[in-house]
């Protein structure tokens, strides 16, 4: 996120309920910050959780594609499902 905070700004144009712009103006001002900082820090926010998301999700697949013994106690019976049944 450090990288985003360093590129250069831009404009963005979104259009909301009018009602939430003011609910969120007025919350603004009682945190001291602007409309556009409590944007930006949302979505920073929800970007960062996605990536640590995406990050523990990959962590899992590669966790999963290890081949261990997974509660399946297959180093206890070596056998697997194909021997016990005729396939």
């Amino acid at each position: 996120m450090d990288q985003i905070k360093q590129e250069s700004m831009r404009n963005l144009t979104v259009m909301l309920p009018v009602a939430l712009i003011k609910k969120a103006k007025i919350f603004a001002a009682q945190h001291d910050t602007s409309l556009s900082q409590l944007v930006r820090q949302s979505l920073e926010s929800l970007v960062r959780e996605n990536e640590a998301y995406q990050r523990a999700q990959e962590r899992a697949r590669e966790r999963l594609s290890q081949d261990q013994d997974r509660g399946t106690m297959r180093s206890r019976y070596p056998w697997t499902r194909e021997d016990l049944h005729d396939r």
